[in-house]
């Protein structure tokens, strides 16, 4: 019995602590659009958050960018109208308190992989790349990227990614400059060498000797 009663009384404390007026809701957006954030980043400068996705119906969307302060007010929206599929999936907090987005976006009807620095005070661009054409690629999507001890962005996703064939997609890492220059220490690697038509996908750290996972 006595065990009975412990469980119910934490139980209770839990249900008190999530149900606490200190918790907060902000609604973002405009009715009947569609949006989806896929990523988020609390920002240690001003105890709001950057949070990142996609707006608008699929297969066209535009990358979205909400930048909130610590009471959940909107500081900032930042939005590229463009046709086609375009995506944020990563957010990143650099050194000098700007953020690095990574995605794709969609350029002479082809899916490139995407990268930018965004002012984190009003939202403004300070540079943009995509990856270019390929030949025989259905297109490039960046998944993950970090800046490096070297103050370089390091960026991994798929390269030759079809959306109606989720095999053969080859692994991709692209290493730029903190002005977006693209260095000559990019590399693809070719997901047909595995059984199956198997595909890659990448992450990326940075280790202690300055290597890159």
């Amino acid at each position: 019995m006595k065990t009975l009663i412990i469980f119910f009384a934490v139980s209770f404390l839990l249900c008190l602590n999530f149900t606490s007026t200190g918790q907060s809701q902000v609604r973002l957006g405009a009715a009947g659009v569609n949006e989806i954030f896929n990523d988020v980043r609390f920002d240690p400068i001003d105890g709001g958050m950057i949070q990142v996705g996609r707006i608008g119906t699929a297969p066209n969307t535009d990358i979205w960018l909400v930048k909130l302060n610590a009471l959940n007010q909107v500081v900032w929206q930042n939005t590229i109208t463009n046709a086609g599929e375009d995506v944020i999936s990563k957010v990143k907090i650099l050194a000098n308190g700007d953020y690095l987005i990574c995605g794709w976006f969609t350029t002479n009807g082809a899916i490139r992989g995407f990268a930018a620095i965004i002012n984190r005070t009003n939202g403004a661009f300070n540079w943009m790349r995509t990856t270019s054409a390929s030949t025989g690629s259905f297109g490039e999507r960046f998944y993950d990227a970090i800046e490096t001890t070297q103050g370089n962005i390091a960026l991994v996703g798929t390269f030759n990614f079809n959306p109606t064939i989720t095999a053969n997609a080859m692994g991709l890492f692209v290493l730029l400059s903190s002005t977006g220059a693209e260095l000559n220490l990019s590399r693809t690697r070719n997901g047909n060498t595995y059984p199956n038509g198997q595909s890659e996908f990448f992450t990326i750290n940075q280790l202690p000797n300055g290597n890159l996972l």
